[in-house]
């Protein structure tokens, strides 16, 4: 309405941004120590990823990650925090892009893969020095920060207080496939 209210003059309206929001879902199963990585089907590149995707509209973004991890692979988890996140603004179609990265546990002990066959080309539980020789990029930045700063217990600790951290930002350069670029991360530090 302002726009057609004051016609003669520039517009003062912001243009409105073009956001899209990824999840990732970093899935520790504290029973066999493990993280669960996804290989999505890519022919043009073969990397070991956290499960996640696109948040629906609407959707709060743990419930993405949730929703992700068990369209992707068959495990039912339970959020227990968001820790990390990146803001990156040459995202798909020209949009700025938000990808946060959710710690999640396996809500049952039984936590039987069953791939995505559309999706996912492998889906398999790493022991945690592994995982992070197979994670690259943004994930792999994520994996390494959080196991450098915390143990999976801080998080699955209910009775743990998080109330005294902070986030910090840092620069990486991701240099895989065709995501070639400098993305601004945002990370939780205590």
């Amino acid at each position: 309405m302002l726009a057609k209210w004051i016609p003669n003059e520039e517009t003062r309206i912001p243009k409105f941004a073009h956001t899209t929001i990824g999840v990732g879902g970093l899935v520790y199963d504290p029973i066999i120590q493990k993280v669960l990585l996804i290989q999505e089907k890519n022919p043009r590149v073969k990397m070991w990823k956290f499960p996640g995707g696109y948040s629906e509209p609407g959707e709060d973004i743990g419930d993405t990650a949730v929703r992700e991890v068990k369209e992707e692979t068959g495990i039912e988890c339970t959020l227990k925090s968001i820790i990390s996140f990146r803001h990156n603004h040459t995202g798909i179609f020209g949009c700025s892009d938000f990808y946060f990265v959710c710690l999640l546990i396996p809500a049952t002990k039984q936590s039987k893969i069953e791939t995505c066959q559309i999706e996912i080309d492998d889906c398999r539980w790493f022991p945690l020095d592994e995982a992070r020789q197979h994670l690259c990029g943004f994930n792999r930045y994520v994996f390494e920060e959080f196991l450098r700063q915390y143990s999976f217990n801080d998080y699955l600790d209910d009775s743990n207080d998080s109330s005294g951290m902070t986030i910090k930002t840092e620069i990486i350069h991701s240099q895989y496939g065709p995501f070639k670029r400098d993305e601004r991360v945002y990370s939780q530090v205590q």
